[in-house]
């Protein structure tokens, strides 16, 4: 029986690894091309290895959630389980003893994160559409365009 030690199978696994670092590099490159842009190759690999280091402490084995756990840290920055705002991610997720599969624990965050993107493109359209300033909107100082109903404005006084 053929019996691979520890440091054996670390040694074995290096090439996967840097092949792995590497796909990443060029996955978030080609997906979060402004992100990426300030950093070389040898930066962004070693960011990756750091951010790898981090994801593992959360349990995070697999090649897909280490890409998403890669993910988030594009979209966030890499230190964004640092700061202070993002601590829900924490306590909500990655840490939350109630969430036994740390797969799920990434893909729930994931999930979370994805939403209140939406939302926040969501409430960006809407206060687009809803500032007249944003959409070049000038008021007629000549009086109502033709069509337009002319509303008194309502004093304090008159309420």
């Amino acid at each position: 029986m053929l019996v691979i030690r520890r440091a054996q199978e670390e040694t074995l696994g290096r090439p996967n690894l840097l092949t792995f670092i590497r796909e990443m590099q060029n996955h978030l490159r080609s997906h979060f091309p402004e992100a990426m842009s300030p950093y070389a190759d040898e930066q962004l690999q070693s960011l990756i290895e750091v951010a790898l280091g981090k994801a593992a402490h959360f349990g995070i084995r697999s090649k897909r959630h280490a890409c998403q756990f890669l993910n988030l840290c594009a979209l966030y920055g890499w230190k964004f389980l640092d700061q202070g705002k993002n601590r829900w991610m924490l306590e909500k997720y990655l840490e939350n003893p109630n969430i036994s599969d740390p797969g799920n624990r990434i893909e729930l965050l994931v999930d979370q994160c994805l939403w209140r993107l939406e939302v926040e493109e969501q409430n960006r359209r809407l206060r687009q559409e809803f500032d007249p300033e944003r959409q070049g909107y000038q008021a007629h100082e000549s009086g109502p365009i033709e069509g337009e109903v002319s509303v008194p404005l309502l004093e304090k006084e008159d309420i």
